[in-house]
This record gives structure tokens, sequence and C-alpha cells, in this order.
């Protein structure tokens, strides 16, 4: 069976003490990966990178199979080819240079995110988004994460 894989995005700085941070705000997904980690909970190694020749050497650091996925503030990345598995450094790196050039719904990525290729059972959506109207943080769960997660609350 395979690894169950979390997809985060963290919309609200709630976790202020571990960011420094004191304001609503949106994170990449790097971003949030550091948060997490400050948390005390436990991630894959990753690498966050703007340039293809980085993109390599995390790869070769990371070891096996990675995916390499556009660091923008925004959905579709997959759809829109933002999000691409590589196989060896070499291939990791190509893939790091193509996307790093890729508009994303009228978004250049910051950089991408290199991670280990996971062989996923089941996927999971977990946010914490600022509820205006009760004036509080709101977490939301879905077990339909993965693409096309903007689609779930249609």
């Amino acid at each position: 069976m395979g690894d169950i894989l979390y997809h985060t995005e963290v919309v609200l700085a709630g976790l202020a003490p571990y960011v420094g941070f004191h304001a609503a705000m949106r994170f990449y997904e790097f971003e949030s990966r550091r948060i997490v980690e400050r948390a005390g909970i436990p991630v894959t190694k990753y690498g966050f990178c703007t340039t293809a020749d980085q993109a390599r050497k995390i790869a070769e650091e990371i070891g096996g199979s990675v995916v390499i996925k556009s660091q923008v503030l925004t959905g579709g990345r997959m759809k829109a080819g933002g999000v691409k598995f590589a196989d060896t450094p070499e291939e990791a790196a190509s893939h790091a240079a193509d996307i790093l050039e890729l508009e994303i719904n009228g978004h250049m990525p910051k950089g991408v995110l290199v991670d280990p290729k996971a062989d996923v059972a089941q996927e999971y959506y977990a946010g914490v988004v600022w509820d205006g109207t009760r004036k509080c943080p709101l977490m939301l769960f879905s077990d339909m994460g993965g693409i096309d997660i903007e689609e779930v609350a249609d």
C-alpha cells in the first residue's frame, strides 16, 4: 500500500509563532512545508530552487524519482504542465528549466519544489482559512485532495 500524500495550503498565518508573521497571507507550498517542519511535523526531504542546476543537485541528494512542482499561488498546476515527474537528476533539471518559464493562470513561478515521488494510495487536502463572518480561523479537510481540489467546493 502506498504512502498518504497530504496537500497543505496555509492561507492564514495562524501558525504565526512558527513564521513570525501576524497578518493573514497566502503561502507557497515550499513555505507551507517550512512552517509545518518548524511545528515539529515530519515532512519528506525536499528542496526549493530557482534554477535547473539547483533542481539537479536536490534530485541527486534525494535519490530516486522526484516530482518537480511549480511554485505559483494559483490552482491548476498539474493540468497546466507545472508538475512533472523525473527519474534522474538530469530529467529533473530539464523539467525544472521548462517549469521555471511556464506561466500558469497569469502567474510566473517563484521557483520549483523538488520532492520525492510518492506511491500515493489516497490524497487529502488540509487548509486553514480566515472565516470573515466569524472572525476566526477555519480548518478545512477533504479526502478529495489532489488535482481538481478547487472543484470540490462546487
